[in-house]
């Protein structure tokens, strides 16, 4: 039981978490297609090549939406690749 409430409590901080940043302009939650536009690279490349890299920032799962990644997250992303 204590586990099921461990996973619900951190569950409830994630989305806490994420209101927050989906309530900040700057921080606004981008597709697949906000990605490779931000990157110049189709969505299919995209898909294939940048969002499955190791490092690349973890998606939210947006219900009625699929999976959203935070623009800046993925903007400081995209700013540590070209420094290394």
């Amino acid at each position: 039981m204590s586990d099921q409430l461990e996973k619900m409590e951190e569950m409830i901080v994630e989305i806490r978490d994420l209101v927050h940043l989906t309530r900040r302009a700057d921080d606004r939650m981008w597709s697949i297609k906000d990605i490779a536009a931000h990157c110049g690279y189709s969505e299919t490349v995209t898909r294939r090549n940048i969002v499955n890299h190791d490092r690349f920032p973890r998606p939210r799962i947006i219900p009625g939406a699929g999976k959203r990644w935070v623009a800046e997250e993925v903007r400081q992303y995209f700013k540590s690749q070209r420094r290394g």
